[in-house]
């Protein structure tokens, strides 16, 4: 959501925001296929977009080529650490806004171990053996980075692993010492790390030959976009239960409403309902801001060429399935009602994406 400012002002009880959902599902992700010999990056990076989408900014600094790459349906990430690597480059994403960056490799550069799946990368960023001199006690960690496009707008990723097998060199299966647990708020971010604790393995060993689990991401499966034919002058007008104010859209069907339309000299002030069907993941009270954080309002001209973007919100109420948010125009240059239509964007539901990893021969410090 791009206003200025936002308040929560009210969240119900202490109950779900939301029936749980019987089922993981994953995200629809777009495959990349490129058959190529002897190939500029540029062209590999416009394949790459027209593909899927995803833009990637060529900072290497230089024209380069890359000798051959053969993918056949592969991930958006996979693709793109093939390209970066036939150019002997790698690559970055920024933290702040998921913006990709092609950048030339250094001396000190190595290649992490990775696991691709769908919209999703995994990777073994960081290994740390320690041992306890006060007790018996001794630790590996592994850092694992979870990173996704910018598409996906993930809200919540699970602490907790599941289905996790981790085998040393004897193949026998290594137990966790700890476990995280819980979800952690993601919205706005590009990526996640979270940390594998073992029991330190003896100094023989050179590799953790397996380790595959699955992270849980909670996420919109799409996102609709409401658009209202009426102008703002006839939305303000019309019968706030009437059909000119609501529109039906996804299946199940998601309902938005123009609850209150208030056009004040100093001030519009639209405020926005949102009824979800069942189905749905859920979601403790307090986390429950979360679901309209990533909501879009804006105004458009009926000409399309302007834009207009609430300056502050406020999140009035979220119930088991109902969301409340008011948004305001105080711009100056707000000029005539008439020219304006309301566009909102807001997800269908929130489902259970599971994101599984497997790593092979994890290097041991």
């Amino acid at each position: 959501m791009r206003s200025r400012f936002c308040f929560f002002v009210f969240l119900i009880g202490s109950a779900h925001l939301f029936a749980a959902e019987p089922d993981a599902k994953p995200l629809p992700w777009r495959p990349v296929s490129i058959d190529s010999k002897n190939a500029p990056v540029a062209k590999l990076l416009k394949s790459l977009r027209e593909q899927t989408g995803v833009v990637i900014l060529d900072e290497i600094g230089e024209p380069r080529v890359v000798p051959s790459l053969k993918l056949d349906s592969v991930p958006f990430w996979q693709a793109a650490d093939a390209i970066a690597k036939g150019a002997r480059a790698k690559l970055i994403p920024s933290p702040r806004d998921g913006t990709l960056r092609l950048v030339r490799l250094t001396p000190a550069d190595r290649e992490a171990p990775v696991s691709y799946d769908g919209n999703f990368r995994v990777r073994v960023v960081r290994v740390a053996s320690s041992a306890d001199l006060e007790s018996d006690r001794s630790q590996c960690i592994c850092t694992l980075e979870l990173v996704w496009l910018p598409q996906v707008r993930p809200l919540f990723v699970e602490g907790k692993f599941r289905q996790l097998k981790i085998r040393d060199i004897r193949n026998a299966p290594v137990e966790l010492f700890e476990e995280t647990a819980g979800l952690t708020a993601v919205e706005g971010r590009t990526s996640f790390t979270t940390d594998v604790t073992l029991p330190r393995f003896p100094r023989a060993d050179a590799t953790i030959p397996s380790i595959e689990g699955t992270l849980s991401v909670i996420a919109p499966s799409k996102f609709l976009d409401f658009h209202f034919a009426a102008d703002l002058l006839a939305l303000q007008a019309a019968l706030p239960d009437g059909a000119v104010r609501q529109l039906e859209l996804g299946q199940p069907a998601v309902k938005c409403r123009l609850e209150r339309v208030l056009l004040a000299r100093d001030r519009w002030t639209l405020r926005v309902g949102m009824e979800y069907p069942a189905g749905t993941k859920a979601l403790e009270s307090f986390q429950a801001g979360s679901l309209v954080v990533q909501n879009e309002m804006k105004l458009v001209s009926a000409n399309g060429k302007r834009t207009l973007l609430p300056t502050s919100y406020v999140v009035e109420a979220v119930s088991s399935r109902r969301a409340q948010v008011s948004y305001h125009f105080t711009d100056k240059l707000r000029g005539d009602p008439k020219d304006w239509r309301v566009r909102y964007s807001a997800p269908e539901r929130l489902i259970e994406v599971p994101v599984r990893f497997v790593f092979k021969g994890v290097p041991l410090p």
